[in-house]
């Protein structure tokens, strides 16, 4: 008695192997195969198993036993080729486009998002995007129709078509445009300093440049304006009468007024300053830019202020007012030009 079988197919043996090349712990030959002994459907893998061509059943048959079975061959029709993408899971790396390092996944949030630990690199310029104008087959002009983004050098730019050739585009990056907040007085040779950090609020000025975009206090301005050939005529700022000092009683105003000409003929501007006693600093009077300034009622608080005027106009240089002291009179009333016997008569 005997349990071990040879399997033939039209006299020929007959053999369940997986695809060459192929290897899984997973699949059987003995699950591709139905197994009927005396009219019995054998269970898989506890009944028998198969081995190459054989089956091997547990139990003995006995002799005269009908043996049927049922197989499934698949055909290339049945099967596809596929790369298995393994699933991402938390501690994986991932580059992401533009990105100069790659992220650390912390958390898988659902099958189409993740959570990655703080990235701390810096991001790469991306998603810039810009149409050109053509002009009889060339290139003329370049509309940029998405800044993108992350941009810290200036990327090349490259020019595609189907027809043209050796077009050439180059990008420009920086500031395309100052805008003066406050004129300022007595400078020469400033230098401005940048502040690359922009607050997310941040909402470009709208508008015209300043003076159409000319440095009018270099003499420069646009053809056809005073001083020939595009600039303006040096000039010099005189003050011939400097302000005074002034006395005023507790809850009244003091009016300070400077008078000054200027060679060329161009409008004077006018910016007051105060310097609060017992300092050293100057500050900007907002609204104070006329010849006279009147300050608002005088408090005890006020007593040895000083103010001065910076003067300005175009294609001169800036010029500073002597400091004049305001004094203000407290406890008491301040009577001027009068005689004792407008106080004491004994008539």
């Amino acid at each position: 008695m005997r349990s071990s079988f040879n399997l033939k197919r039209g006299g020929l043996f007959y053999s369940l192997t997986l695809t060459e090349g192929v290897s899984s712990n997973t699949i059987r030959p003995e699950n591709n195969i139905i197994v009927s002994l005396n009219g019995i459907i054998k269970y898989p893998c506890c009944a028998y198993e198969i081995v190459g061509s054989r089956i091997i059943f547990a139990e003995v048959p006995r002799a005269g036993s009908t043996f049927v079975g049922f197989s499934y061959i698949g055909s290339d029709a049945d099967v596809i080729a596929a790369t298995v993408v393994p699933p991402i899971e938390a501690g994986d790396r991932l580059d992401i486009e533009g990105e100069e390092f790659s992220r650390e996944v912390a958390l898988i949030e659902s099958s189409n998002s993740l959570i990655t630990f703080e990235y701390t690199g810096s991001v790469k310029g991306r998603n810039a995007d810009a149409i050109s104008e053509i002009t009889s087959g060339q290139i003329t002009n370049a509309v940029l129709t998405n800044p993108g983004d992350g941009y810290t050098d200036r990327p090349n730019v490259d020019v595609i078509s189907s027809s043209g050739f050796d077009g050439k585009l180059k990008a420009l990056m920086g500031i395309t445009r100052i805008d003066v907040k406050t004129s300022g007085v007595g400078y020469t040779a400033p230098v401005v300093a940048i502040d690359n950090v922009v607050p997310d609020d941040f909402t470009p000025p709208v508008g015209g440049p300043i003076n159409g975009g000319f440095d009018v206090l270099a003499g420069e301005g646009p053809s056809g304006e005073a001083g020939g050939g595009g600039g303006i005529t040096p000039g010099t700022i005189a003050i011939t009468q400097d302000p005074v000092n002034v006395t005023v009683n507790q809850g009244q105003t003091a009016a300070f007024t400077v008078v000054s000409t200027v060679t060329n003929d161009q409008t004077m501007n006018y910016q007051w300053q105060k310097k609060e006693y017992g300092t050293q600093t100057w500050s900007n009077i907002i609204g104070a830019n006329q010849a006279t300034y009147n300050t608002n009622a005088a408090q005890q608080a006020d007593d040895g202020d000083e103010y001065r005027v910076a003067i300005t106009a175009a294609g001169a240089t800036p010029v500073y007012s002597l400091s004049a002291i305001l004094s203000v009179q407290t406890g008491a009333t301040v009577i001027s030009n009068f005689t004792p016997n407008l106080i004491f008569d004994d008539i």
